[in-house]
């Protein structure tokens, strides 16, 4: 045991043992075993740690043991498995989580809202004027008729 390690033990450190490997030093680290036994032949307060976790520990020894139903062993046992075939489905996703036809239906959705707002904004920034002389109407029934595919003019 080096000088070091025996300098080193506290109270702190005897409870991180406790708490970790119980109250039996068999079971403590080999390393600090040593130290941490001289240090609680010094220090009482440390000692009475070591008593309440041994106390502990019997509590412990004698609780019952539940065992598990068959139901949940083979239940934990599928979870690989069912993990293996969901990993199948994650590949026809894409990296925002989306399925394809959402995909598809949001560039379609993107595309023909391009397509209106390049009717709509041609006509305005073209200057063209319709034959009827009524110029205000034009870009909305051009992008109505592209939207509705019938004559804006009738009820729909």
């Amino acid at each position: 045991m080096s000088d070091r390690a025996k300098t080193a033990m506290t109270r702190e450190r005897v409870a991180a043992l406790l708490e970790a490997y119980g109250g039996e030093p068999a079971r403590w680290p080999d390393a600090e075993r040593d130290a941490a036994q001289e240090f609680l032949a010094r220090d009482a307060e440390a000692t009475q740690l070591v008593a309440a976790e041994l106390a502990l520990d019997a509590l412990l020894e004698h609780a019952p043991v539940q065992s598990t139903s068959a139901a949940l062993q083979a239940r934990v046992a599928e979870i690989p498995i069912r993990e293996a075939r969901g990993a199948g489905r994650q590949s026809v996703r894409s990296l925002f989580g989306l399925r394809v036809w959402q995909m598809v239906a949001g560039g379609a959705l993107a595309g023909m809202l391009g397509v209106l707002s390049g009717v709509w904004t041609s006509d305005q920034t073209t200057g063209a004027t319709s034959t009827s002389g009524d110029s205000s109407d034009d870009g909305w029934d051009d992008v109505a008729s592209v939207a509705f595919a019938n004559n804006p003019g009738e009820d729909l």
